[in-house]
């Protein structure tokens, strides 16, 4: 099986949608995190094997719902950085559907000493750094175009 993202990408990629989406970016980086700050914790209690409850659309629903309770920028925020989580970690077995349909976790308990070593070495960082600047490179130019097009609609408006 695949290992999902590191925490860089998860955080770059979120901080990257809260600047093109103009969103609140401390709470779409925090939610860009959260399923791993739920679930690796369960992990080293020896529940779910890092990806469990974190990383259900439920979780992702009930958060988001008290955000947009808030805040209807900040439920948008929360949206945007839960999912960018749940799609960069595609590559790993995700429960999404959990508890509505049955996944088979591994419940062997994490070692805090390998999670720190898995979970938080960089020796990825190349590869989520290239993908960074791709999703912020895309972002700055998705941006550029907007504001070209609408700068461009207010010139034709006003010449007539």
């Amino acid at each position: 099986m695949n290992e999902p993202s590191g925490p860089v990408i998860h955080i770059g990629v979120s901080a990257v949608l809260a600047i093109l989406f103009r969103l609140n970016p401390v709470i779409t980086v925090f939610c860009g995190v959260l399923p791993d700050l739920i679930d690796k914790p369960l992990a080293v209690l020896g529940i779910g094997g890092g990806r469990y409850i974190g990383h259900t659309l439920l979780i992702a629903v009930l958060v988001v719902a008290a955000f947009f309770l808030w805040k209807r920028r900040y439920g948008l925020a929360a949206l945007t950085g839960l999912m960018s989580h749940l799609l960069l970690d595609l590559n790993a077995l995700v429960p999404w559907f959990y508890p509505f349909r049955k996944y088979n976790f591994n419940s062997t308990k994490l070692d805090i000493v390998d999670w720190a070593k898995d979970y938080l070495h960089f020796s990825r960082s190349g590869y989520e750094l290239i993908i960074i600047a791709l999703v912020g490179l895309a972002a700055f130019i998705c941006r550029w175009l907007y504001q070209w097009y609408t700068r461009r609609r207010k010139r034709k408006g006003s010449q007539h």
